[in-house]
């Protein structure tokens, strides 16, 4: 018993010690998730409203990079036509990888003919 007690207290020493030490990544982790729930939202003013709270609080962390992406999105979040038009722009970006795709290929396929 005072085997599985002692293993026990050192996996959770161990962890909060793993947390502390990935602080920022465990932080860009949740934060991430987060954000994810932008889409959950039902309403335009719901988005308003948690996308202020999501900045506000990512703006608080100490991560830089998180930081500067909230100060983008802050900057860009009037640019959201999802929930004024329900579109969304996954079909366009499908076909912009498929031409750059295509492209790369054909460039390949150019360097191996002139290596010939």
């Amino acid at each position: 018993m005072l085997a599985s007690f002692a293993l026990l207290f050192h996996s959770r020493v161990l962890e909060k010690e793993m947390l502390r030490i990935n602080h920022p990544l465990v932080t860009a982790y949740y934060m991430k998730e987060g954000l994810r729930q932008l889409w959950n939202q039902p309403e335009r003013e719901n988005v308003n409203w948690f996308l202020c709270d999501w900045i506000a609080r990512t703006l608080a962390s100490t991560i830089a990079m998180l930081q500067q992406f909230a100060k983008t999105l802050a900057v860009h979040r009037h640019k959201m036509p999802y929930y004024d038009y329900s579109i969304s722009p996954g079909p366009i970006e499908g076909t912009n990888n498929k031409i750059q795709t295509l492209q790369a290929e054909k460039l390949c396929a150019t360097r191996n003919e002139v290596r010939k």
